[in-house]
């Protein structure tokens, strides 16, 4: 709880401060690049459909 609460209090404090020397521009930027970066780890990737053989079919259409 102690470790949340400084953490809650370290962290605004941290960035806050580095947006300061390096410009909010700087911290918006950066901020995108992360979330896009893990948006593109995190998608759902694509499902692969695949179709029976041939001879799998062939067992059917008899």
């Amino acid at each position: 709880m102690t470790v949340n609460r400084a953490s809650q209090f370290m962290i605004p404090l941290v960035f806050g401060g580095i947006g300061g020397l390096a410009g909010v521009s700087a911290v918006f930027w950066a901020s995108g690049a992360v979330l896009a970066f893990l948006g593109y780890v995190t998608r759902p990737l694509p499902m692969e459909i695949c179709c029976p053989s041939k001879s799998f079919m062939d067992k059917f259409n008899r």
